[in-house]
């Protein structure tokens, strides 16, 4: 018998335990702040904006001088890197995530054809953009940035979302290109920001 009114006392100790212990998923239970919130991000580059391409995400060799927003001469491409304050190193940090799982920001693009043609031609037409990163381009990323199914008129705008790896995210700079017959009229980098703890260590026993 004392043993079952131990047993007894002790199920219902863990179940008043818990019964207390908030729910963080819960309505009812109380949230924790952030200790180190990371704020988010959002940068805005047009205008006559001179372009500042970081070197490490483009191929040696490749121009990187004399690029402005909103050119317009053809002929010349177009390279830039928003840089950010990238998260902590020193710091354990969780990114929020973009409704498109597995991404942490976005890079918005308006294209402007300064040299307008037909399917096929090489002008605006088949011109390529987008994300590059460490030397190459981004998979997924990047492409022509005029629909290949009809002519492209001369100004015509044409407006794409490229979406940022958490690689690029941590690195703190967002870098991208176009190929020479388009401008960029202007580039918004949004970064929804996250949440940073202080790493805990563990003792191992001697």
């Amino acid at each position: 018998m004392k043993t079952l009114a131990r047993a007894t006392i002790a199920m219902f100790a863990a179940l008043s335990v818990m019964v207390l212990a908030p729910d963080p998923t819960s309505a009812q239970g109380d949230r924790v702040p952030c200790p180190s919130p990371l704020a988010p991000v959002s940068i805005t580059r047009g205008g006559t904006t001179t372009a500042t391409p970081s070197a490490a995400d483009f191929a040696p060799g490749t121009q990187l001088t004399g690029m402005t927003y909103n050119q317009t001469s053809n002929n010349r491409p177009f390279r830039d890197t928003i840089v950010f304050r990238k998260p902590s190193t020193k710091l354990c940090c969780q990114l929020n995530t973009l409704p498109r799982n597995g991404f942490y920001g976005t890079l918005t693009v308006t294209y402007k054809a300064l040299d307008p043609g037909p399917p096929g031609s090489s002008t605006s037409f088949n011109d390529s953009g987008g994300l590059v990163y460490l030397g190459a381009s981004v998979p997924g990323q990047s492409g022509f940035i005029f629909p290949q199914s009809s002519s492209v008129a001369n100004n015509q705008l044409s407006v794409h979302t490229y979406y940022l790896s958490a690689a690029i995210v941590q690195s703190g700079k967002v870098s991208f290109s176009v190929q020479d017959d388009s401008a960029v009229v202007s580039a918004k980098l949004e970064v929804p920001g996250g949440c940073c703890l202080q790493p805990t260590t563990t003792e191992k026993g001697g």
